[in-house]
């Protein structure tokens, strides 16, 4: 998988995420890595569905378990673009919501609420489940992401595809 990641100097990074210098105290933060979603370049071939992950970092409470926090972040995040990039659960965040994370090894368990709206078609299906997906995999330990949705293991598709118990 060719994963394109947007680098910055940890300054650059800091500044990005938000601190401005009135931010909490870095021993208050955390930097967390959250997944969007670009239109691959000429010729590239698309390494998740239709598109090509790209990552931004973002400053998150250090009180919370990092893959729980970014997970909360990237949820809160209302805009379609962000930083240049196209962040496709701000389309659905009125009709779906993080209700918890739990962490167990190197698996997670996204449980979700609500319903899968704002999306369509082929390419537009699988963008949610696969933004939530590359966001918990950059935290550190993380290699499995099971998604669950209004309690039954789900893989996010506005049609229910691939529901299981």
């Amino acid at each position: 998988m060719t994963v394109r990641r947007v680098a910055a100097p940890l300054a650059l990074a800091l500044l990005a995420a938000g601190c401005d210098g009135n931010d909490r105290a870095p021993d208050d933060t955390r930097l967390v890595e959250l997944a969007f979603l670009e239109t691959p370049v000429a010729d590239a071939e698309p390494d998740a569905g239709c598109d090509t992950v790209v990552y931004e970092t973002f400053r998150v409470p250090a009180g919370e378990p990092p893959v729980t926090a970014a997970l909360e972040r990237l949820f809160a995040l209302r805009a379609e673009r962000v930083r240049g990039h196209r962040h496709f659960l701000a389309r659905t965040r009125d009709t779906l919501r993080l209700a918890r994370v739990d962490h167990e090894g190197n698996a997670v368990h996204v449980y979700l609420t609500g319903t899968l709206t704002g999306l369509r078609g082929t390419c537009d299906d699988p963008r949610a489940a696969i933004q939530i997906r590359h966001t918990a995999r950059r935290v550190s330990g993380i290699e499995t992401v099971h998604l669950h949705l209004d309690g039954r293991r789900t893989d996010l598709r506005p049609d229910a595809r691939g529901a299981g118990p």
